[in-house]
C-alpha cells in the first residue's frame, strides 16, 4: 500500500518524496486510522503528535495528519489570529514570461529614455507597474489556504486576484475556485487528527497536462499568540514531491496539447474531472492605430489571451474539435494540421461572430463534410494603410467514417478595394466565389467530386451573388 507524505518544514523532514494512492479503506472523517502510521512521516522526528501523510484518491489530494495547538480557530474572523493549519499547493512558480514591452517584443523601456516632462515619467511608470502585475499573475500559480474545524480560506492567490482585477473583466478565468473540504477529531486536551481533501478544480494554475510532480507545504499554526507568524503573501520556497502514477489532464475531449495557436507555451486551471477549464497564453499584442508612440493607459504587458478549441458532440462519444480540426470516437482520437482560423496574430472583425457549433452534412458513405464560415478577420498590426482591411476565410473540412480528416476545399481573399462573396448550393454540390474589382463580377465554381471540391468553371461577366454568405464590414 503506497501513500506518503505532507511536509512541515518548519518543524523537521525526512527523504520520503513519493505521493501515491490513499488506503482503499479511506474515508474522509477526521480520523486517521486507515493510514498507515508506520509510513514515514514529515513530522518532527520521533513525535507522534506531528505526523502527515499525502495520497490520491479520484476527487483530488489528501493530507491526513494529527496536530496540537492552543486553540483552534471557530470561525472565519479568528483563521489568522487562532490555531489553524496552513497548506500551500503549486505545481510551479518558474513562469517564463515575454520581456515588458507595450508594442510587440521591442518597445522596452528604453523607448522612454528623451520624452518630454511627464511623458518619460508615465512610461516608466508604466514599465514599474507592469512588474508589480506579473508578481501577481505569478501568484495565481500557488494556493494557500487556512484551514480550522469548520472554515477554510485561500488567501494568497485570492488577495492577489483581487487587487489585479479592478475593472478589468478579462481576468475572470484567472479567479480561484474549488473548495476544500476539512474534517477534524478532537482528542485529548489540544491535541486533534485531520484528513483534508483538495479537489482537483481548486488546485492552482498549471503549465502542463502530466504532472508529476507537485510542490507541497503543510504547517500548524499554534495559536500562541507569542510566536511570530510568517506573512501569508509572501510565498516560501516549497519542497517538490513526485506524483505516481502522474496527475494527468486533458484538454477537450480531442486531447489538445497545452499550447496556443502558434505552438507557444500555454497554462490552464483543472477541472473536477481533471479536463482543464480554460486556458490562455501571454502575449505582447502590437499598438494600434495611428502615431501610437508609449504604452497606453489601462494595457498590460503581456496580455492574457484565451486559447479556444470548438467542441461539438456529433453522436453519443463522438466529436469533432478545432483547431486544429481533431475528431474523437469512443477512445480513438484522430489529429490533422487543418487549421480554422489565421492564428494568435489575428482576431474575429465581430467575437460575436465566433461557430458555437459547424454546418455538418452527411454523404451517402458516411462522410460527414463540415463547414466553416466565411468568416471575417482581422490582422494585428501597427498603422498601415489597411490595418483595418479584414480577411476573409470559408473552409469545408471532411472527415471519413474512419476518422481521417482532410481539407476538401479553401476560400477566402483579403478585402481591400475589392468585392467578394461565396455561395452555396442547398446540397452542398457546388461552391461559388464571387470577386469584383471595380468592373465586373468574376464567378469561380467550385464542384464535389467524392470528398473534395475541383475547379468546374468560371463565369468572368457574371451577375453579381444573390444568396452571399460573407457577413456585413459594418
Amino acid at each position: 500500500m503506497k501513500f506518503l507524505v505532507a511536509s512541515h518544514l518548519l518543524i523537521g523532514t525526512t527523504a520520503a518524496q513519493t505521493i501515491g494512492n490513499a488506503p482503499k479503506s479511506f474515508v474522509l472523517d477526521g480520523s486517521i486510522q486507515e493510514w498507515d502510521q508506520r509510513a514515514p512521516s514529515f513530522g518532527l522526528p520521533g513525535d507522534p503528535r506531528y505526523q502527515y501523510w499525502v495520497g490520491r484518491i479520484e476527487q483530488g489530494l489528501v493530507i491526513a495528519g494529527t496536530g496540537n495547538a492552543f486553540s483552534l480557530a471557530r470561525d472565519q474572523s479568528e483563521l489568522s489570529t487562532k490555531g489553524r493549519l496552513e497548506l500551500w499547493l503549486s505545481f510551479t512558480h518558474d513562469i517564463e514570461m515575454p520581456p515588458i514591452s507595450w508594442s510587440g517584443n521591442g518597445a522596452t523601456e528604453e523607448t522612454c529614455q528623451g520624452r518630454e516632462g511627464l511623458a518619460e515619467r508615465d512610461c516608466r511608470k508604466w514599465f514599474k507597474d507592469q512588474s508589480i502585475y506579473r508578481e501577481k499573475i505569478k501568484a495565481q500559480f500557488s494556493r494557500m489556504w487556512r484551514i480550522a474545524p469548520n472554515v477554510t480560506e485561500e488567501v494568497y492567490a485570492s488577495a492577489n486576484y483581487a487587487s489585479l482585477i479592478k475593472g478589468r473583466g478579462h481576468f475572470a478565468n484567472l479567479k480561484p475556485s474549488g473548495r476544500l473540504t476539512a474534517r477534524f477529531l478532537m482528542g485529548e486536551g489540544s491535541r486533534f487528527t485531520y484528513e483534508i481533501l483538495v479537489p482537483w478544480d481548486a488546485f492552482p494554475l498549471t503549465d502542463r497536462l502530466v504532472m508529476e510532480r507537485v510542490q507541497l507545504e503543510v504547517d500548524l499554526v499554534d495559536g500562541n499568540q507569542r510566536r511570530r507568524v510568517r506573512d501569508p503573501m509572501v510565498r516560501p520556497t516549497l519542497r517538490s514531491f513526485a506524483v505516481v502514477p502522474p496527475i494527468s489532464a486533458r484538454f477537450t475531449p480531442c486531447e489538445y496539447p497545452l499550447v496556443g495557436a502558434s505552438g507557444e507555451p500555454a497554462f490552464g486551471s483543472l477541472g473536477a474531472k481533471l479536463e482543464l477549464r480554460n486556458a490562455f497564453v501571454f502575449h505582447n499584442g502590437l499598438a494600434c492605430c495611428g502615431a501610437v508612440e508609449g504604452p497606453l493607459l489601462g494595457s498590460f504587458s503581456p496580455a492574457l489571451v484565451e486559447v479556444k478549441h470548438l467542441v461539438q458532440a456529433l453522436e453519443p462519444g463522438e466529436f469533432v474539435c478545432a483547431s486544429p480540426v481533431a475528431y474523437r470516437n469512443g477512445t480513438v482520437v484522430s489529429s490533422s494540421q487543418v487549421e480554422l482560423g489565421f492564428g494568435t496574430d489575428f482576431g474575429l472583425l465581430d467575437e460575436k461572430s465566433a461557430p458555437g457549433s459547424l454546418p455538418v452534412r452527411r454523404l451517402a458513405d458516411g462522410t460527414r463534410l463540415l463547414r466553416y464560415g466565411p468568416s471575417l478577420w482581422l490582422q494585428e498590426q501597427e498603422y498601415t494603410r489597411c490595418a483595418s482591411c479584414p480577411f476573409v476565410q470559408f473552409k469545408i473540412v471532411a472527415i471519413s467514417p474512419n476518422g481521417a480528416i482532410s481539407q476538401a476545399l479553401d476560400l477566402g481573399t483579403r478585402i481591400d478595394a475589392t468585392e467578394y462573396d461565396i455561395e452555396i448550393s442547398a446540397d452542398w454540390r457546388t461552391v461559388t466565389e464571387f470577386e469584383n474589382t471595380g468592373e465586373k463580377w468574376v464567378a469561380k465554381k467550385f464542384c464535389l467530386t467524392g470528398h473534395h471540391y475541383e475547379p468546374c468553371g468560371v463565369n468572368e461577366d457574371s451577375p453579381p451573388p444573390k444568396n452571399g454568405l460573407v457577413p456585413n464590414q459594418n
